[in-house]
């Protein structure tokens, strides 16, 4: 799928939510902390919020396929799910009490300790200390949240045996700190892989698109690995290979442009580089004539000319921000990001001013491993610091946020860009390729691990499985870019711009809605769900909506549970009353709101509304 809902909703979470077990049926779980994948179709455990000031355990959700077991958790407040906590999850693989710890809970075989970053496996009465390495551990966001989803693999291996997750497993998540939550509140979850679910591999070409306008890539070279060693010729071999018209690199620190439009005339011949560098390790490299640009903040503002009479340009910022827990200053660059795009859209005599519509792109190394507003900055505009740097800006030129695309790696359903398995610290997602998608488009994108590609596919390049691994500590991010708004690949009569699925032409905003299928196929952000009673839909109203300070759900509601969800799926508001319900709102922020009601017939309902 091209791009989630531009202008409708992008409700990424939302019909998850709904207590409905069903393992008839699974939708590929991708960690891409998008959550769309997670549907009533998948097994969740829900709490309510009972643990007073103390941090509470929301929801507990799971599916699986052939090699991963995938895990939803929400809180009700946010954290950071690899630093500063005491959550662990317990999970007894094989469904045995008799095997694993005998302390703590019973038949444990392994656990993992999120906020230390190790696990330990309990067998034959004692145990071992693992490592993400060891038990696949990947989750997102890497930022502080409030939602997090996370893989583990199916089958571990240990004291020389295989212990796989079969037909059912059993779970226990909990906070360890005195008078810490924990979900269920007793006891195991249970869950069940009833069937065989083979992994569905995310659509994706090493080769450029044939649709494609322009091909960025963003890579950390890792202290000049471009140049060094085993690095040198991993990191050329894959360059060469993806054949890339614009790249951005990070940490080239004692190397100048020269040297690396050498090594791209070298590898890839018979073109012309433009290449630019900005202290300390900036640098940019283009088959397109690079020209303008700026400093900003240790980052570089590039405009960059993509076709022969310079009538289409693009605005790229090459950024590596920050690292660790430097929150103040990461914060500061990001301010001075948006800052500088604001002048470029708005100031003729600024470097990089660019005219309407010209496409933005913010790619690189952004290290987005703390607080989440250094992010939520980047994607709309919200400048932290207005003293220093100015009012917001409107980034998008249709008035919306950026886009941020995270690349899917080749041949897994995991999105992290950055892997080191001589560190505690977990796969995460550091590197992004963030853009305007009122005025360019994603027609391929990917991040490249060969550790996961078939032995095909790397032939076909001439690729080892660990070359990836042995050229930097960052994967290579890659998105092949279409600036033509009037593209219909599907021909269904709607562009790419206005296609919520422009590879399927039964998915358009005209397209008739099939209820209860997980498909979205009208594009208004939502599936339709018909699992409810005629006389249960009739039975209740909400008004105002839209709404400001207060919404009024009224009618004969009897037990039916109601829950209301901001517009990323944290649950904010939830009863059980069986009278009517007017809920105060005025500390609710501006946007779209889902509420959900859950009846007596085991079915549910969802409607929109909207706070001004």
């Amino acid at each position: 799928m091209k791009i989630a809902f531009k202008n409708t909703f992008r409700l990424y979470l939302l019909i998850a939510l709904i207590l409905c077990v069903n393992t008839d049926h699974h939708a590929q779980k991708v960690i891409d902390d998008r959550y769309t994948d997670w549907s009533t179709e998948d097994q969740l455990l829900s709490d309510v919020n009972d643990n007073g000031n103390n941090l509470d355990i929301l929801s507990l959700a799971f599916d699986y396929d052939e090699t991963y077991l995938f895990f939803r958790i929400e809180f009700d407040r946010e954290l950071n799910l690899n630093d500063d906590n005491d959550i662990r999850l317990s999970i007894d693989l094989d469904n045995d009490s008799s095997t694993g710890s005998d302390s703590g809970q019973v038949g444990t075989d392994i656990e993992w300790n999120f906020g230390d970053r190790y696990g330990r496996v309990f067998q034959f009465g004692g145990f071992e200390f693992l490592d993400h390495e060891d038990v696949g551990y990947a989750a997102l966001p890497t930022t502080t949240g409030s939602i997090f989803e996370f893989a583990v693999l199916r089958s571990q291996f240990y004291f020389g045996f295989e212990i796989r997750a079969e037909n059912t497993i059993k779970a226990v998540l909990e906070d360890r700190r005195t008078i810490g939550d924990r979900i269920p509140d007793s006891g195991w979850a249970e869950f069940s892989l009833p069937e065989i679910q083979e992994s569905i591999i995310m659509p994706y070409s090493i080769d450029k698109h044939p649709n494609a306008d322009l091909r960025l890539l963003s890579y950390n070279s890792l202290q000049d690995g471009l140049f060094l060693g085993d690095q040198r010729d991993a990191q050329r071999d894959i360059i060469a290979s993806l054949d890339p018209d614009i790249i951005a690199f990070q940490e080239i620190y004692d190397n100048g442009k020269d040297d690396v439009r050498q090594v791209l005339e070298d590898i890839l011949p018979g073109n012309t580089w433009y290449v630019e560098k900005y202290f300390p390790d900036i640098i940019t490299a283009s088959k397109f004539p690079i020209t303008r640009k700026r400093f900003i903040a240790g980052n570089g503002g590039f405009i960059i000319c993509v076709d022969e009479n310079c009538e289409q340009e693009i605005l790229l910022i090459n950024a590596h921000l920050p690292c660790c827990d430097n929150d103040s200053d990461r914060q500061d660059e990001v301010d001075q990001i948006i800052s500088a795009i604001r002048s470029a859209k708005s100031n003729p005599s600024y470097d990089l001013y660019i005219e309407e519509n010209t496409p933005i792109i913010i790619t690189g190394d952004l290290n987005l491993v703390g607080e989440y507003s250094q992010l939520n900055t980047l994607l709309t505009g919200n400048i932290s610091d207005n003293n220093s740097y100015g009012p917001d800006v409107i980034l998008d030129w249709d008035g919306s946020d950026l886009y941020d695309e995270t690349p899917v790696i080749t041949n897994a359903p995991l999105s992290y860009t950055w892997f080191n398995d001589q560190t505690s610290f977990t796969p995460g997602k550091l590197d992004f390729i963030i853009y305007s998608d009122a005025t360019c488009f994603s027609v391929n994108s990917f991040t490249l691990n060969t550790n996961f590609l078939s032995q095909e596919e790397l032939d076909e390049y001439d690729w080892d499985a660990d070359i990836t691994s042995r050229a930097s500590d960052h994967l290579p991010i890659v998105m092949d870019f279409n600036l033509d708004n009037s593209l219909d690949n599907d021909g269904d009569g709607f562009t790419i711009a206005e296609d919520c699925d422009d590879t399927n032409a039964d998915i358009n905003p005209d397209a008739i809605e099939i209820p209860n299928n997980g498909i979205d196929e009208n594009c208004d952000g939502l599936d339709m769900l018909t699992n409810i009673l005629n006389t249960e839909i009739d039975s209740f109203s909400i008004f105002p909506n839209p709404f400001s300070n207060m919404i009024n759900i009224k009618g004969h509601i009897g037990q039916t549970a109601i829950h209301v969800y901001d517009s990323i799926g944290s649950l904010i508001y939830s009863t059980s009353s069986n009278k009517s319900n007017i809920i105060e709102t005025s500390n609710w922020k501006s946007g779209v709101y889902i509420v959900e009601f859950r009846y007596r017939s085991g079915g549910s309902s969802m409607q929109k509304i909207v706070k001004l």
